[in-house]
């Protein structure tokens, strides 16, 4: 059997933020690793400050500015309410309990990196695999020889976060679409090398909410090195592992200084005021837009569709397609404003273009979206997103196209968004967004599962979950599409906003052990006046239907 994998820890101290306890936490609770050393850099009290930018004070009137700005800042910070802060404060003796504890200012008072010959060979005594930075010092190439595969660390090779920025500032001062996070090994030679990467949609109107979503995903990416490194060995590391990159040199000298904080601060309140106003004299809604073609494939020239329009009281997305008996069948998230939770509706198109009203077909007391309808053994079946549920639920059609009786669920205990399935190679194939940590986001990372009867619940993960991690094409947007003896998997863009673009994506490798895609096509949402995004793809014997968020005027006549 492979010995457990040996790793220790530095902190600031035992006050630790909730991104680092959950770290801790799946470390302590994995079958691949023990927690063998906890290393704090500080006295115990003490409390690692929260990030905030750090304003240099060079004269008396730098330092009255700085703090001025700094309390504009944080209250501009704090208005927007940030419900799961991965940032947050909290006690992390009971995550270390009965952990071996090294006080690094105790034998080396003179500093708090740990650096002396003395410590770094108590450390090396311990025969650890990895040591893991989880506080603010800066990385020691010293201290990373103390273990076998070196010092880990999480930060932004884009704009790193150990300047007077804290980590997401930037990329929100820029109006960058996608916040990147690397997990970053530190070799005993000083090399550094990337062993993995999280990319999360950049939330432009708070550096507090963009650190915090980008962080929950992030964390994720120890755990999962950690137990690739258990299964595979040193090769795990190897294979996917890039060098690092040279800082991005807009960041200045990583210091957000006064300039750029007054900067920041007048981007941030115009942002946050042109967001109002558009709340308050406009609606966003997802509408439906379809085309009829002959057959052989669907249709990207989404300029020459016909519009479905919802009411203004409610919004049409998530389409997917089935005909039956002559016509087609669109199964569609029918989104209710004044209740804030969606249904499964179904409106019928003829095959000259002609449409009636949405149905309902299926509701529950919580959310219902991304209907993913599938015909079997002349059975037809119903996967509908609800992730609220924390279940991926599975339905058949008792009756068409109105009544769906509950079947099983296939995976439960688990938040997943936009489940498709596929059949190939005489196995289900099940793609899912997964959110992993609540307070993230679910539009960053593809899982894929398999069975040889999605019926049976008996779904296994891909070894190389998550095959996807990138909010620009992880998400799932439509069925994948097998034309011409290749698989064609729609995806979404939501990296410059949720639902911003669809991706069509050519599936170079699928198999129990290997999974690969090639992105092919890109819908952008360029074909018309006020429109925002596009996120599904629906095709089926000649049609395609797509959703498009449009921007309407709130006043005016109600249908």
């Amino acid at each position: 059997m492979t010995p457990r994998l040996r790793v220790g820890v530095l902190l600031s101290s035992t006050h630790i933020r909730a991104w680092q306890r959950v770290i801790l936490q799946r470390i302590r609770s994995s079958d691949c690793a023990d927690l063998a050393l906890v290393i704090t850099g500080t006295p115990l009290g003490d409390v690692e400050p929260e990030p905030e930018p750090r304003v240099p004070r060079t004269t008396v009137l730098h330092a009255v500015a700085a703090r001025f700005l700094e309390n504009i800042y944080q209250k501009l910070e704090r208005g927007i309410a940030c419900e799961h802060d991965a940032f947050a404060l909290c006690d992390g003796s009971s995550v270390l309990s009965g952990v071996l504890r090294m006080d690094a200012r105790t034998s080396n008072p003179s500093g708090s990196d740990l650096s002396t010959r003395y410590d770094v060979e108590r450390i090396r005594g311990l025969n650890l695999d990895v040591l893991l930075l989880l506080a603010s010092s800066a990385p020691s190439a010293e201290l990373a020889s103390a273990a076998t595969y070196g010092l880990w660390y999480l930060d932004s090779s884009d704009y790193p976060s150990r300047g007077g920025a804290p980590p997401g500032f930037w990329e929100v001062y820029w109006g960058q679409p996608v916040t990147h996070t690397h997990l970053i090994a530190v070799r005993a030679n000083a090399e550094e090398r990337i062993l993995a990467c999280s990319s999360a949609g950049t939330h432009p109107l708070s550096v507090r909410l963009n650190r915090s979503n980008a962080y929950w995903n992030a964390l994720s990416l120890v755990p999962r090195k950690l137990n690739q490194l258990y299964s595979h060995g040193e090769r795990a590391l190897r294979a996917r592992e890039t060098a690092c990159v040279a800082a991005n040199h807009r960041a200045l000298a990583n210091d957000a200084g006064v300039t750029a904080l007054a900067g920041q601060i007048i981007r941030n309140v115009k942002r946050r005021a042109s967001e109002r106003l558009k709340r308050t004299l406009t609606l966003e809604q997802w509408v439906l837009l379809f085309h009829i073609g002959n057959g052989d494939g669907p249709c990207t020239r989404i300029q020459d569709f016909q519009t479905i329009m919802p009411p203004r009281d409610r919004y049409f997305a998530d389409p997917h397609v089935i005909r039956r008996n002559g016509a087609y069948y669109v199964f569609i998230e029918d989104y209710s404003y004044e209740k804030a939770k969606g249904h499964i509706s179904v409106i019928r198109i003829d095959q000259d273009g002609r449409y009636g009203e949405a149905i309902k077909v299926l509701e529950r007391p919580y959310h219902l979206s991304y209907p993913f309808v599938f015909e079997h053994a002349g059975e037809l079946y119903m996967v509908p997103e609800s992730m609220t549920n924390r279940a991926i639920e599975l339905y058949r059609c008792a009756e068409f196209p109105t009544r769906w009786e509950f079947v099983r669920n296939l995976l439960q205990d688990v938040w997943a968004v936009d489940s498709t399935l596929l059949y190939h190679a005489g196995k289900w194939w099940l793609f899912a967004n997964v959110l992993e940590n609540e307070g993230g986001s679910a539009s960053e990372e593809l899982f894929v599962f398999h069975t040889d009867c999605f019926l049976s619940g008996a779904w296994k993960s891909h070894p190389l979950n998550p095959v996807v991690s990138d909010v620009t094409r992880a998400r799932p947007a439509g069925s994948i599409q097998q034309r011409g003896g290749k698989l064609y998997r729609p995806s979404q863009d939501c990296s410059v906003r949720y639902g911003y673009a669809i991706r069509i994506n050519e599936i170079a490798a699928l198999s129990t052990e290997e999974y690969a895609e090639i992105e092919v096509e890109r819908i952008e949402p360029d074909w018309g006046k006020n429109l925002l995004g596009t996120h599904t793809l629906a095709y089926a014997a000649g049609l395609t239907v797509v959703d498009a968020l449009l921007v309407r005027a709130k006043f005016g006549q109600h249908r």
